[in-house]
């Protein structure tokens, strides 16, 4: 999940400045966001990339 912090972190995501875009497991940036340190930010995390399928490029 991309998530951007809210207010000033440190813990097991490192040190975070309000403003900062990571990447964290669902599962914590879940409690992160019920704790309002963080929102979502919308943008697919790596994982969900990951899982898109691929685009085909057209034949020429």
């Amino acid at each position: 999940m991309q998530v951007k912090a809210k207010a000033r972190i440190s813990g097991a995501t490192g040190d975070r400045e309000p403003g900062d875009e990571f990447e964290v497991e669902d599962t914590l940036g879940q409690k992160l966001i019920d704790r309002n340190l963080v929102e979502k930010t919308g943008k697919a995390s790596s994982a969900q990339r990951d899982k898109a399928p691929a685009l085909e490029k057209p034949e020429q």
